[in-house]
């Protein structure tokens, strides 16, 4: 303990000469602090620095450096009392510090054994901000590849690498908070993996990896026919489908869209196209005008590439088309084929007008009947006819019900679990069961239709086709479908 024994003397030393001091300058306050830095084993840490702060301020009082056994000694003359922070540092150990009340005093006060104890630093550097982001993809062959790091303890640079698909190579820029390297040729195309290595000046490793996929290729795009209308074509309806085949060589596809453009006034339309099986994509630009326009699809992959198709040409020229119902004597089932511009009753029905006494139609949603009678339009709760629902009307002279309307753009219909009035719009691309009703597939199990010329039922079975004696479904014929749960009826319109 011969160390202890020398360092009691130079503070009793200390001490004589702060009394002789304070002996000439009477009235001037000190404080003495000393303690022991240790680790966390109780072994002293020597060289450790140690700093006395005023805790309010931060301002720095005093500082030393501990001596054999970890001892440290620090004073200041002072007037007023303050809590001081003293604090403990040193490169590989972590930083701790403690607060006390301290005065100052003649003979000086002595703060003793204020010790601290430093752990060593065994935390690695911390390595963030990948560049490339991990599997990510990119369209750029040449792409700059960095990480960051940071210590406390600090970096030690000789140790930091970086590996590209496990070779070696040498930074374009290298510092004690990051690496980066952008190679001079083009990456092949496909998968790349990174690697970095970084050690802290306490010897502390660590490393991290990660991947991206470079990808420089634009996706493919292939129209499909149909329904996709053929180049220089032309459609009757107000609407266009598009579908296409789209591919692309590795990240995947983000988004494909349709430009179209009426040529017109060159004003560009813009659609979502939706993918319904793998790499095939549709969408439907409706509410067209009379006219030629010019359309092209354009697909983005995750990689930022685009490709833009060919352009076509399509010319919309929208006509009204006529639909003729024949009414028998007595009960007959119908429905609206076409989109007439009056749904309201009596109007729709303007072309039988006096040839009819009443319209039925069971409303499956309040399960009741709702009725229209001629003679009293008042006393009536069916106002309107509805698209595709189905009704019964009775003719008191046999005739014709006429409609003269545009087709449907995109028909649907509601159907309730258990009995429904429904019918078919004109220009369904294939009226045979169970084809027309695929969009209701098993969610139905019998459909039926009073046949007015032969006073009969005809019927279709779900489980038995091949017993039923109602094959097709015409436009403008009502029909009842008992649904097995609820769903909705939505028939494929074609472009004729």
């Amino acid at each position: 303990m011969k160390t202890k024994n020398l360092i009691m003397t130079i503070v009793l030393v200390s001490l004589l000469f702060f009394s002789a001091t304070h002996s000439v300058h009477a009235g001037l306050n000190s404080a003495l602090v000393n303690g022991y830095i240790v680790d966390e084993t109780g072994a002293p840490v020597v060289g450790a620095t140690v700093e006395w702060k005023d805790n309010s301020t931060g301002g720095l009082l005093e500082s030393t450096t501990s001596v054999s056994e970890g001892y440290y000694f620090m004073s200041r003359d002072f007037d007023d009392t303050i809590e001081s922070l003293i604090v403990a540092s040193k490169t590989c150990y972590i930083t701790n510090s403690t607060v006390i009340s301290t005065t100052g005093a003649f003979p000086p006060n002595i703060y003793e054994n204020v010790n601290l104890t430093l752990a060593g630093d065994t935390e690695p550097p911390v390595i963030t901000a990948l560049q490339p982001p991990d599997d990510s993809f990119t369209n750029d062959s040449t792409p700059t590849i960095s990480a960051n790091y940071s210590d406390d303890s600090g970096i030690n640079m000789s140790s930091v690498e970086m590996r590209i698909d496990g070779n070696i190579v040498t930074p374009g820029y290298l510092s004690e908070t990051g690496v980066s390297y952008t190679p001079e040729d083009d990456l092949d195309e496909g998968l790349h993996t990174v690697m970095v290595n970084v050690s802290d000046l306490c010897g502390n490793p660590n490393s991290t990896s990660w991947a991206f996929t470079v990808d420089t290729i634009p996706p493919s795009i292939e129209f499909i026919e149909p329904p996709t209308p053929l180049n220089n074509s032309e459609v009757n309806v107000s609407y266009v489908n598009v579908s296409v085949n789209v591919t692309d060589y590795s990240s995947g596809i983000d988004n494909a869209t349709v430009v179209m453009v009426w040529n017109e006034t060159g004003y560009p339309m813009t659609e979502y196209m939706y993918a319904f099986t793998e790499g095939k994509y549709y969408c439907v630009v409706s509410n067209l005008e009379n006219g030629n326009y010019t359309y092209w699809v354009q697909a983005d992959d995750f990689a930022g590439n685009m490709r833009v198709s060919e352009t076509r040409i399509v010319t919309v020229n929208v006509t009204e088309r006529t639909v003729n119902v024949t009414l028998e004597y007595g009960w007959n089932m119908f429905g609206v084929p076409l989109n007439v511009s009056a749904w309201a009753l009596p109007a729709v029905l303007s072309s039988i007008e006096g040839k009819y006494d009443y319209v039925y139609y069971y409303n499956a949603t309040s399960d009741g009947m709702d009725y229209f009678v001629a003679a009293h339009p008042e006393a009536s709760t069916l106002t309107e006819l509805e698209p595709l629902a189905g009704y019964l009307v009775d003719i008191s002279v046999a005739d014709t019900l006429q409609f003269e309307a545009k087709k449907f753009v995109a028909p649907s219909r509601d159907l309730e679990s258990g009995w429904n009035m429904f019918s078919v719009p004109y220009g369904v691309v294939d009226k045979t069961l169970p084809t027309v009703l695929s969009s209701i597939e098993g969610k139905y199990d019998y459909v039926y239709y009073y046949n007015a010329t032969t006073g009969g039922m005809d019927y279709y079975v779900a489980a038995h086709p091949e017993a039923s004696t109602l094959t097709e479904l015409e436009p403008g014929v009502g029909y009842l479908i008992n649904m097995i749960e609820a769903d909705v009826f939505i028939p494929t319109i074609g472009g004729e």
